[in-house]
């Protein structure tokens, strides 16, 4: 007889096993450690759970929203691979929000084509910017997403979870639509900051549409009325006790923390599950077909999508979540709620640890992530996104540090050696108390790659040590063989400790070398080069453009 299928404890369905998909293909590690202590890596059989917040396909990607999100989180999953942990990176797109039906709206098209054309092109901006995810989930392309939502609500409806309520709901009588999420702007009923139908950038509490101060159709500037409509709510209050349990467990930065508070300090929201329009998952239940899934509640659903508790996936032993305010309380809140609705501990998924960032907030870059990609390349925006730099000064950096002394360096062995590595070992003036600084610093590299988990990860930091190692590498004399064969055995030690923030340079000097790049960032990676070897870019410059 053949084994049962497992089946998903939140649907009650059976779960599919599909290959996870990649966005990005990446090396392999070529060995996997298990040294510590003077630099040597740490293999534990653990998963490392790396999430980041669903993207809303309604435009190119910004350079603010790779920098919130996304570089970093793909910097930790590179270190934590090349180290021999088991990670899985994941994403989203969050295919049926409504800022993509908004945008389809202004501009005369189909939201379908918007979010198809929008989705590609953020795929092509996240690989030009080396993020390297184990697994996207697309709500439109995924086959059986739409099934899996619309079983979700129907369970919970069928178990009562859910209530049916007649309330107001803003509403735009020249383009005859309801509003709600990205089609309505207004002041928040919380902190009165400016905020849509979505949420608030400002405080991030949850909120209805139909809570809005002054309402206004984002579409064409009318002031809404309230009209009388029915949707599905599900309502937190009778969450409160486990939900507060939950909180007070949680490692949360202070803000999230002090937003918890807030809410227990008042009657827990009711969060609508169902909105009145045409895009998005439909609602399978009676008296409510013409309302579709809604969006807030589907980011949640997101996270739990092709993961449940049965689905046979190895449970996290850590997970830290990369996104701003907003996507931390779809995580804390909203998805906590749902768990419980479905009768599953919260404590079932492991709680996450948060870097939050203001990536989607006012103040964010709205600059073209693809124009600046193209202008200064991917080691300097990614630098420029970790380390807090503009993408000009971080290049910068790279041509009058990095690239200086690679072109030093390879100048003095074309010079003293033909271009090929010496046949003696690293020694000279200074090498013996300089491998010792080395090995300092790759110790404390390997805390800010996040080698001691959430709470020691600084990539801005990793940075800066990287920087240091540079410069005092190139302080270093190159009169004779032995400095030569030093300072390249530095150099392929970049191809490693270098990686998980410019995987692209970084791969371009592995291949002036001929060593594979992306290996365990550790005292090992400071390799002497096989004597002989010829080395030397095929071209100029190797960090950045």
């Amino acid at each position: 007889m053949s084994p049962s299928r497992p089946v998903d404890r939140i649907t009650r369905t059976p779960v599919r096993r599909e290959p996870a998909r990649r966005t990005t293909p990446r090396p392999r590690p070529q060995r996997a450690p298990n040294a510590r202590g003077d630099g040597g890596a740490s293999v534990g059989p653990a998963l490392f759970r790396i999430t980041t917040a669903p993207l809303e396909p309604a435009g190119e990607l910004r350079v603010g929203q790779l920098s919130g999100p996304y570089v970093a989180a793909d910097v930790l999953a590179r270190f934590l691979r090349a180290d021999g942990r088991h990670v899985l990176f994941t994403g989203a797109t969050a295919d049926h929000a409504t800022a993509v039906e908004a945008r389809a709206l202004r501009r005369g098209r189909s939201a379908a084509e918007v979010a198809a054309g929008f989705r590609a092109a953020v795929d092509a901006d996240w690989q030009r910017a080396g993020i390297t995810f184990d697994r996207v989930v697309r709500a439109r392309r995924d086959r059986g997403y739409g099934r899996w939502l619309g079983t979700l609500v129907a369970r919970l409806h069928s178990d009562g979870m859910l209530t049916p309520r007649e309330g107001p709901l803003p509403y735009c009588a020249p383009c005859a639509r309801w509003l709600h999420g990205a089609h309505v702007t207004g002041g928040c009923p919380h902190c009165g900051a400016a905020a849509d139908g979505t949420g608030c950038h400002a405080c991030a509490r949850p909120y209805d549409a139909a809570e809005l101060a002054r309402p206004v159709c984002a579409l064409c500037s009318t002031p809404a009325a309230p009209r009388p409509c029915r949707r599905l709510l599900l309502p937190l209050e009778g969450f409160r006790d486990p939900l507060a349990a939950y909180w007070a467990a949680l490692d949360a930065p202070e803000r999230l923390a002090g937003l918890f508070a807030a809410l227990l300090a008042d009657r827990l929201p009711e969060l609508p599950v169902g909105q009145p329009g045409e895009w998005g998952v439909p609602l399978p239940v009676a008296g409510h077909e013409d309302q579709r899934v809604d969006g807030r509640f589907e980011a949640a659903a997101l996270e739990l999508y092709g993961r449940g508790p049965d689905s046979g996936r190895p449970a996290p032993g850590e997970t830290l979540h990369f996104g701003g305010l907003r996507d931390a309380v779809d995580h804390t809140v909203v998805l906590p709620a749902l768990l419980l609705a479905c009768r599953v501990p919260p404590e079932v998924h492991p709680r996450p640890r948060f870097r939050l960032s203001a990536a989607n907030g006012p103040g964010a870059d709205r600059t073209w992530a693809l124009d600046v990609l193209n202008e200064f390349g991917s080691d300097a925006v990614r630098r420029h996104a970790v380390h807090g730099e503009g993408p000009a000064q971080a290049l910068a950096v790279l041509h009058g540090t990095w690239n200086r002394w690679l072109d030093e360096l390879f100048a003095s062995v074309r010079q003293l050696s033909g271009g090929r590595v010496p046949l003696e070992p690293p020694g000279g003036p200074g090498w013996p108390e300089h491998r010792r600084r080395l090995a300092h610093t790759v110790r404390l590299l390997r805390a800010a790659y996040g080698d001691g988990g959430a709470d020691t990860f600084d990539p801005r930091r990793a940075v800066r040590l990287l920087d240091a190692t540079v410069r005092m590498t190139q302080a270093l004399p190159r009169a004779e063989l032995p400095q030569l064969t030093g300072q390249l055995s530095v150099a392929a030690a970049l191809t490693a400790w270098a990686h998980p923030v410019m995987p692209e340079g970084a791969r371009r000097l592995a291949a002036a070398l001929g060593v594979p790049a992306g290996g365990p960032v550790t005292l090992d990676a400071l390799a002497v080069l096989r004597p002989g070897t010829q080395v030397g870019p095929a071209s100029a410059p190797v960090f950045g453009f």
